[in-house]
């Protein structure tokens, strides 16, 4: 064990003392290089990302939906796009508590038990991942 740290150290210092070496060299490889002009930094154009006034009337510059969000299409987008399929595995870590308001917001609708239980389920591995996670002193 004495001589891997002894052989880790030796390196580290052969490392070191390497790469100090390269550095303060008197001169550097860059120091023939013609500067053609004053230093400058390179700035993108950032134009194309302003806009004098935006038309949000337009759908094809603005295509954000304008369909009111109610608990009945925020449901059905729940229903559609599969985030009430995290029910199906409810060890989710530390992450569970992001993917419990899908079944949260399904059981406070239907009251059903098996999504109570689910959020249940969530919430106790995320206090085990906590747990498990947090240093003990």
């Amino acid at each position: 064990m004495k001589l891997r740290l002894l052989n880790a150290a030796l390196l580290g210092a052969a490392c070191l003392g390497a790469w100090v070496e390269v550095v303060c060299s008197a001169e550097p490889e860059w120091s023939q290089v013609e500067r053609v002009g004053p230093p400058r930094f390179y700035s993108p154009p950032v134009e194309r990302y302003r806009f004098g006034s935006p038309n949000v009337d337009d759908p094809a510059f603005y295509p954000i939906p304008k369909t009111p969000v109610i608990r009945q299409t925020y449901m059905a987008w729940l229903e559609r796009s599969g985030m009430l399929d995290y029910v199906n595995q409810p060890k989710r870590g530390l992450s569970g508590l992001t993917q419990l308001l899908p079944s949260l917001a399904k059981f406070i609708q239907t009251g059903e038990r098996r999504w109570g239980e689910a959020c249940i389920a969530i919430l106790q591995d995320f206090h085990r991942a906590l747990e498990q996670d947090r240093p003990r002193s």
